[in-house]
C-alpha cells in the first residue's frame, strides 16, 4: 500500500499550532514562522528555550519551524522536550508524530499517536490524526490496520477530496467494495483530477469483474462513463485502453474495438491490446480480423500465463471458424481438455458428414450413370 500513501505523507503537513503566549522573542518568532521566515524564526525560538528551558509551547515552535525547513531529526530533538514538560499537549503531540515520520521513525510515531484521543481534536485535525496513524502503520508494517484509520480520516473529512482519495485507493488495493463509494465522493469533490478518475474507473472495472448479471452490467457501463470523460481531457494509450475494457465489459463491442484500435494508435501497443481487440472482434463475428489479433498479441507476450490466454481466445476463434484442427491444436497448447474433447466430437461428426456426402454424390453420379445407359438402351433400334 506504500505507493497510495506517499501523497499522504506529503499532505499531511500538519497545520502549525501557534500558541498564545507574550513575552519577549515570542511575537518576533510568530511573526517570522508565519511570514514563511523559518531561518528567523528558528533563530528567535532557539533563543528563547535557551533562556526558558521549561517553555513547552517554545520547544514547539522551535521543532515546527525546524519541520518546515526539513530538519526532522533536530525537530525530534526539540518537540520530544517540549513533550517531556507536557505530555498530554495535543499541540505538542501532534507535530512529534510528524517528526517521527519524517525521520523514518515510524514505530515511534504509531506509540506516540496510540497515546492520543483523536475524539480530543476538532474535527480537522482528528483527519490528519487519522492519516499521520495509516502512514505510520503502514510504514512500520503493521497495514493490516491502514483502512481503517484511512477511513476514520475519510469521516473526519468528509470534504477534503485528498482523505477521500486516499482512502479509496486503499480500498482499491485490498480489493474492497468501499472504492467505489470513496473515489466517486473524491471525484465530485475533486472532477479535474485524472488521477481521481482514474481510480475510479478501476474501482468500477474491479467491480464489474467480480459482479454478476445486471449489477456487472451496470459496473461495466459506469466504468465506460468515467472512462470517456478521462479520454475527453486525455486520449493516451492507456486511457484509452481502459476505455475499451470498460466497452467490452459492457457489451460495447464495436465501440470497443475501435478504442482498442486508437490505443494501438496513441501508444498502448502491448499484446493486452491486441488481446481485447481480439475479443472484441470475436464478439462481432469477424474471425479473420480476431485471428489476425490474436496472433499478434502471441509475439509481444512475455510469459507463458499470457500466452495461454491468448491461445484459449484463438482456440474459440478458430472453432466458431469451423478451423477445428487449428482449434485442436490451440486447445491441445493451453490443456483445456473440455474445449478439446468438443473440437475432437466435431471433427468426427466433420468426418462422418464428409463421407456421407462423398457416398451421396457418388450414389447420385451411379443414378445418373444408370439413368443415361438406360437412355441409350432406349434409343437403340430394335433388332
Amino acid at each position: 500500500m506504500r505507493k497510495i500513501l506517499t501523497r499522504t505523507l506529503l499532505l499531511s503537513s500538519l497545520a502549525t499550532l501557534v500558541p498564545a503566549l507574550s513575552f519577549a522573542g515570542w511575537e518576533e518568532g510568530v511573526a517570522a514562522f508565519q511570514a514563511g521566515d523559518y531561518a528567523t524564526a528558528t533563530k528567535e525560538f532557539q533563543a528563547l528555550v535557551d533562556s526558558r528551558s521549561d517553555c513547552a509551547q517554545c520547544y514547539q515552535m522551535l521543532g515546527q519551524a525546524l519541520l518546515k525547513t526539513k530538519r526532522a531529526q533536530e525537530a525530534v530533538t526539540q518537540l520530544r522536550k517540549g513533550y517531556d514538560l507536557e505530555p498530554q499537549n495535543d499541540g505538542i503531540r501532534l507535530p512529534l508524530a510528524q517528526a517521527y515520520l519524517e525521520s523514518k521513525r515510524y514505530n515511534d510515531a504509531v506509540k506516540l499517536l496510540r497515546t492520543m484521543n483523536p475524539g480530543n481534536l476538532s474535527q480537522a485535525r482528528q483527519g490528519v490524526y487519522h492519516q499521520m496513524l495509516a502512514v505510520a502503520l503502514d510504514r512500520s508494517g503493521q497495514g493490516a490496520e491502514v483502512l481503517s484509520s484511512l477511513r476514520s480520516a475519510a469521516q473526519a473529512s468528509p470534504n477534503d477530496a485528498e482523505a477521500q482519495y486516499r482512502y479509496g485507493q486503499a480500498c482499491l488495493a485490498e480489493r474492497d467494495s468501499c472504492a467505489v463509494p470513496a473515489l466517486q465522493k473524491a471525484v465530485q469533490l475533486d472532477s479535474r483530477d485524472t488521477d481521481k478518475k482514474r481510480s475510479l474507473l478501476k474501482a468500477h472495472l474491479l467491480a464489474g469483474r467480480s459482479a454478476r448479471g445486471s449489477a456487472k452490467d451496470s459496473a461495466y457501463r459506469s466504468a465506460a462513463q468515467v472512462a470517456e470523460q478521462l479520454v475527453a481531457s486525455s486520449a493516451s494509450g492507456d486511457n484509452l485502453l481502459l476505455l475499451g475494457e470498460a466497452q467490452l465489459g459492457a457489451k460495447q463491442y464495436s465501440a470497443a474495438a475501435s478504442s482498442f484500435e486508437r490505443a494501438r494508435s496513441a501508444g498502448a501497443n502491448t499484446w493486452l491490446t491486441d488481446y481485447y481487440l481480439g475479443q472484441a472482434q470475436t464478439a462481432t463475428k469477424n474471425y479473420s480480423a480476431a485471428e489476425t489479433s490474436l496472433n499478434a498479441a502471441l509475439g509481444k507476450t512475455s510469459n507463458s500465463n499470457d500466452e495461454k490466454l491468448v491461445w484459449r481466445q484463438l482456440g474459440f476463434v478458430y472453432e466458431k471458424a469451423k478451423k477445428l484442427a487449428e482449434a485442436k491444436q490451440a486447445y491441445t497448447r493451453v490443456g483445456d481438455s473440455a474445449a478439446l474433447a468438443r473440437v475432437e466430437e466435431n471433427i468426427r461428426i466433420a468426418e462422418e458428414n464428409r463421407e456421407a456426402e462423398e457416398f451421396n454424390e457418388a450414389l447420385e453420379e451411379l443414378e445418373a450413370q444408370q439413368k443415361a445407359l438406360q437412355e441409350q438402351m432406349e434409343d437403340l433400334p430394335p433388332s
